[in-house]
């Protein structure tokens, strides 16, 4: 997990092959490969033929696509990939007919050392570490240690949730901090390198040294909406552990662990010496490798898990017996129905995302500690599912298999869609700009008889008709649409997967939004248009929006624009650290370290405790020089 102040990437442009050193060899090392593309089909529901395992695995790793399929859609291999993504290595495995259907490992655990992945490799899991937390917690309630709706404050010891306007309303209880709905603070955490001393819970709680992130506190109405909290895992993590009189790695280790033959697993922090040497390197999203491999979570519960992807699978396997109600399960099965319903109308359970394809409801979560993610899915009742872990910051690429996975075993819900033409009178009247906010658009093109559309600067993605006057993308599973006017001009409608919808007017031709100023080079108008944003109160001229902006730009891959929005946030916010710290990290991607260290101590001029830039800049000071 990373903090909210850094906003870190969620994916990066494809770093050079040097990231992916030695992947034939090390395929050939760790498992078989078909590399073979396959046309993208619907799954044919029903059928009950007996496919042989390998020829399924090699369609499996041969059928990554991205997430929407259309009917005669080619797919990818894996390795082709995990070499575009610069994964170094990575272990799936595949739950089918309610059992572990097989295994596989690629590629490296340690790039530099060159060591090849293998079953018993330990990755991170990261977030994932927050539905097995929840899965012991539920345990407790079991036994009556706990309670899902009894305020936690009552029951903490060492340390109490600060009361204030908020809690003195609605006071937060076990449920709120499962769900992510006790509106607590602190999304996430960015660990510890090796050498640097791990604070203990209730100095990440209180946000004091040695931690390296802010307090966890309440600042918004309890059980009013869901905001993911890797804060409020923390505060659940003590609660289990004063509940059940036992630390909380030997409490997971009773009652999760060993009860689903999780051998390979442990929520040690850090990792013990005897399980170094077959635990993962992670690498970053520029590609870099993570200083030291690999950082320590303290913040357990949130993010302190180490396994494999056939151990993560057993936790899969342990909810959905416990949905099936099997004598041997943990957890009942109305206590695992309610661990699987959504919470504040947000997908959200206690410990699960609840994801839907077509109706088809499952439970999920992904993973991301600095160097490593992680992905774990499954349906409750279908006896599918899937767990794959990487050692890079590439969650992409595990959305490419499990759809592949999703596909070859037919789950629920998953479905190719049937390509239309375009109509005359979508290519004639759809091209154009569509305003999303006060500073960016959206353009739609026409080339040949195929419409396309991207948000300003972005490269431009094929906008495929399907059945219902609705537009879909490749790259991005929310359809669109087109409605008239007022005056009968084309605006375009973004749809939502919560079921609302943003409708986009035309922008006029002559009329230039500030993100095409900024794009164009035209700096000083461009920041006179955004510092006029900024005083209108207008969202678009904010820091957070811009940070936000800059960030996304660096994850598609559009470092110049990145730059420019970073730079212009500092000039617009020249006394914020993170604004400074954020313009550093840009800086380092593009490789000028001069200039990033100098954005870095400008950062810790404003705030000089601030972790991550003191991190970067111990780094970097030696090449800066």
């Amino acid at each position: 997990m990373h903090p909210p102040t850094r906003r870190r990437l969620a994916a990066a442009s494809t770093p050079t092959l040097r990231s992916f050193r030695r992947p034939l060899l090390a395929l050939a090392l760790s498992g078989a490969y078909a590399a073979q593309a396959a046309p993208a089909t619907s799954p044919a529901p029903g059928s009950a033929e007996v496919q042989p395992q390998e020829a399924r695995i090699a369609r499996v790793l041969a059928g990554l696509r991205p997430p929407v399929s259309f009917v005669g859609d080619s797919t990818w291999t894996l390795q082709e990939r995990m070499k575009h993504y610069g994964v170094p290595g990575l272990s799936i495995t595949v739950i089918d007919k309610n059992g572990l259907a097989w295994t596989r490992v690629y590629g490296l655990a340690d790039r530099d050392a060159g060591l090849p992945v293998r079953p018993d490799t330990l990755f991170q899991a990261a977030s994932i570490s927050k539905p097995v937390a929840a899965f012991a917690a539920l345990t407790l309630v079991q036994e009556g240690k706990l309670a899902l709706q009894e305020p936690v404050n009552a029951r903490l010891k060492a340390w109490r949730i600060p009361d204030n306007a908020w809690t003195a309303q609605v006071p937060v209880t076990l449920a709120h901090l499962l769900s992510h709905t006790g509106g607590l603070t602190v999304h996430g955490f960015g660990g510890y390198a090796p050498g640097q001393t791990l604070p203990d819970v209730t100095a990440v709680l209180d946000g004091k040294p040695p931690a390296n992130s802010d307090a966890v506190r309440v600042n918004q109405l309890p059980g009013q909406a869901f905001r993911y909290s890797g804060g409020g895992y923390t505060v659940a993590q003590l609660l289990m552990s004063e509940a059940d009189g036992r630390p909380f790695a030997e409490l997971m280790q009773r009652r999760v662990l060993g009860p689903l033959g999780m051998a390979e697993s442990t929520f040690a922090q850090p990792l013990p010496a005897p399980l170094l040497a077959r635990a993962a390197a992670g690498v970053l999203p520029d590609g870099r490798a993570v200083l030291g491999k690999r950082h320590s979570y303290p913040e357990l519960a949130a993010a302190g898990l180490w396994t494999t992807s056939q151990d993560l699978a057993r936790f899969a396997l342990g909810v959905q017996a416990a949905w099936r109600g099997d004598k041997t399960a943990l957890l009942s099965t109305p206590m695992v129905k309610d661990m699987l319903s959504q919470r504040a109308g947000s997908g959200y359970g206690l410990g699960f995302g609840l994801p839907e394809e077509e109706g088809e409801v499952y439970f999920a979560h992904g993973g991301w500690n600095e160097g490593f993610c992680a992905s774990l899915m499954a349906h409750p009742s279908a006896g599918v599912g899937m767990a794959i872990m990487i050692n890079a910051n590439q969650p992409a690429l595990m959305d490419e298999l499990r759809r592949a996975v999703a596909f070859e075993y037919r789950w629920p819900g998953f479905k190719a869609h049937q390509p239309l033409p375009a109509s005359a009178e979508a290519l004639d009247k759809a091209p154009g700009r569509y305003r999303v906010n006060g500073e960016q658009f959206i353009q739609i093109t026409r080339q040949g008889e195929q419409l396309f559309m991207a948000r300003g600067g972005d490269t431009a993605h094929e906008l495929v008709p399907v059945a219902g006057g609705r537009y879909l993308q490749r790259e991005q599973d929310e359809a669109r649409s087109f409605t008239p006017d007022a005056q009968g001009r084309w605006q375009l409608k973004l749809e939502r997967r919560d079921g609302t919808a943003q409708v986009l007017a035309r922008l006029a031709e002559a009329e230039r939004t500030p993100r095409e100023l900024l794009l164009a080079g035209e700096a000083k108008a461009a920041l006179a248009a955004y510092r006029a944003l900024r005083d209108a109160g207008d969202e678009a001229g904010s820091e957070s929006y811009l940070t936000n902006q800059g960030y996304r730009e660096l994850r598609g891959g559009n470092k110049a624009a990145a730059r420019a929005l970073l730079d212009l946030n500092t000039q617009l916010n020249p006394e914020s650290a993170n604004a400074w710290d954020s313009l550093g990290e840009v800086l380092l991607s593009l490789g000028d370290k001069q200039q990033a260290a100098a954005a870095y101590r400008r950062a810790l001029a404003l705030k000089p405790e601030l972790p991550s830039a003191k991190a970067a800049l111990a780094a970097l000071e030696p090449a800066a020089r």
